[in-house]
């Protein structure tokens, strides 16, 4: 059995990914003890949830295009602008329920990045380049 090779530069983006959840995650389970309701923990639930929803998701993508030898810098690139589409989503979202320049732009990053990544792996897995 041939063993796959290392991850170089996805690694350190998915750990970034589970951390920035657990940040996330935290605030919702202190109001959960404090039996905080209403508005306030809907919001720190959504923000966690959303987060819960995307960022596993484009850890696998950097993943694929990592075992498939995209360039280290390509997968920074990703990585981190979606860490940040990430950080602007949950910070619009965290401040009101409705629409908000920082979420609005953090969702817009967020699909852009996903189809972007998902493209090159395709393009990948099919012989072309990524």
């Amino acid at each position: 059995m041939t063993a796959l090779p290392p991850l170089t530069a996805a690694g350190p983006w998915i750990a970034a990914y589970a951390l920035l959840l657990v940040a996330l995650g935290v605030p919702v389970g202190l109001m959960r003890l404090k039996r905080v309701k209403g508005e306030r923990l809907d919001r720190a639930v959504r923000v966690h949830g959303n987060a819960a929803e995307n960022l596993p998701t484009f850890g696998l993508l950097l993943m694929g295009l990592d075992l498939t030898g995209s360039h280290p810098m390509l997968l920074h690139g990703l990585g981190g602008a979606f860490f940040a589409a990430r950080l602007g989503h949950a910070y619009g979202l965290s401040r009101s329920m409705g629409p908000s320049a920082p979420r609005f732009l953090g969702i817009v990053l967020t699909w852009t990045l996903q189809a972007v990544a998902a493209g090159l792996l395709l393009l990948r897995g099919f012989g072309g380049a990524g």
